[in-house]
């Protein structure tokens, strides 16, 4: 069978436009007719077609091993066949007839949709055999002098694309402010509901719910500053291993065994000892009074995250530069945890609502989130009219203290100017809730 494939002819298909492509191709035929390609098999014309329709017909009649395409179709046709001959099947090799000036935006998105090369139409006839001959062998056949002028033409173009980009990136950060006002009116809803069940008024704390998104924003801030680099560290390990080369070397002239030399250059392993290390610096300055670092680190990363999203990673020093796979995934995964962390604080307002005990209020997102605090205190009248409260201080204003006593479950308000306060760990648990 297969000495038969190799003694019977290329079946070729001519697509071409009337009447510029047909005479284009014209003084080619005899040529291409008595040719033979690098397996000494002859190419046999079996059809010829001026429109996408009958092209697609013919391609499912004769069942082609090679198309010629001519690049100028009307209404950019050539582009729409291309890909549908790689859909059809990907085994026919495409090869593009261009005018002497190439049209830099048709052919680059013909070579997106699968053609392997092109040849001008002014090329000599021996040109043309040499580069049908590589492409039948798979390979891809571009003149340099021909795609030197299409690269120029399409330099242009990149520069209005980056402008466009750049246009597009700033009017995203526009956006989002009202996005960010939206959030304010979300978060004060919130703050509304979670409150509201226990019978507290925003008002009476004293609450500015832009505060609120500020907070929130600082949370997400440290969360990128003690994430974000780790979503890096890949970079960094290849800007690494690039600079020091013989790390390899190293590491396996050494005397350790062959599996523990496996594991120590493993990526994988890199990448987990390159994150131990990052956490073991982040975490630590997150919990130790270091927030204002990791906030600082989590807006350089966060821009440097933005610039990569808007393609603007070149304008960024490389230990910055992500890859486009890198990318996306990255965009997935901070857009799932924002979007759980939405979702897990609404859950906890709406399900679980406040969470108050006698040693303060608890939560698991609320808490942090929102920066919500309910400190025990003592309270002792100055007047002497009535005895030492002990009470969670939620808030309050100019006027009066809004407390929660934790024993009795209720809310009450005293006065600021007749009562003294001091702050304690746990307010007293009392078994009848009285005095």
């Amino acid at each position: 069978m297969s000495d038969n494939t190799t003694s019977s002819p290329i079946k070729l298909l001519l697509v071409v436009s009337i009447p510029t492509g047909r005479e284009s191709i014209q003084k080619h035929l005899n040529a291409l007719s008595e040719h033979q390609s690098t397996e000494g098999r002859s190419i046999e014309i079996v059809a010829v077609a001026y429109n996408k329709r009958s092209a697609y017909q013919e391609l499912k009649s004769y069942e082609p091993d090679l198309v010629i395409l001519d690049l100028m179709l009307p209404n950019m046709r050539s582009i729409e066949i291309a890909a549908y001959i790689s859909t059809l099947n990907p085994e026919i090799k495409i090869i593009a007839m261009s005018p002497e000036d190439t049209p830099h935006e048709e052919l680059m998105l013909c070579l997106q949709a699968g053609v392997l090369g092109y040849f001008t139409e002014e090329a000599k006839t021996e040109h043309v055999l040499r580069a049908i001959d590589r492409v039948l062998c798979g390979k891809k056949s571009l003149p340099e002098e021909a795609t030197y002028d299409v690269l120029q033409q399409a330099a242009s173009d990149l520069v209005i694309s980056r402008k466009e980009k750049r246009t597009q990136f700033l009017s995203a950060l526009i956006g989002l402010v009202p996005l960010a006002g939206i959030l304010a009116a979300f978060i004060s809803f919130l703050w509304r509901e979670y409150w509201g069940q226990i019978g507290v008024r925003v008002g009476d704390l004293g609450v500015d719910s832009s505060k609120r998104v500020v907070e929130l924003f600082i949370s997400i801030l440290l969360l990128v500053g003690m994430i974000g680099p780790l979503l890096y560290i890949n970079s960094w390990l290849d800007a690494i291993e690039e600079r020091f080369g013989k790390l390899k070397k190293w590491i396996y002239a050494s005397r350790a065994k062959p599996g523990l030399k496996r594991a120590l250059y493993a990526r994988k392993t890199q990448w987990i000892v390159f994150a131990c290390m990052l956490l073991m610096i982040s975490m630590p300055l997150n919990f130790t009074g270091g927030k204002i670092l990791t906030i600082v680190i989590g807006v350089i990363f966060a821009a440097a995250l933005l610039a990569n999203m808007a393609g603007f990673a070149q304008a960024l020093p490389t230990v910055f530069h992500l890859s486009k796979s890198s990318t996306r995934w990255v965009y997935t995964i901070l857009g799932g945890i924002f979007t759980l962390l939405i979702l897990a604080l609404s859950v906890e307002v709406f399900l679980r609502g406040p969470d108050l005990r006698h040693d303060g209020v608890h939560g698991f997102v609320v808490k942090k989130a929102l920066d919500v605090s309910a400190r025990p205190a003592m309270f002792y009248d100055l007047d002497g009219k009535h005895p030492p409260l002990g009470a969670l201080y939620l808030g309050g204003n100019a006027d009066l203290y809004v407390l929660y006593d934790p024993n009795t479950e209720s809310v009450r308000m005293i006065p600021v100017g007749s009562t003294r306060v001091e702050i304690i760990d746990e307010v007293p648990v009392l078994d009848d809730g009285k005095d």
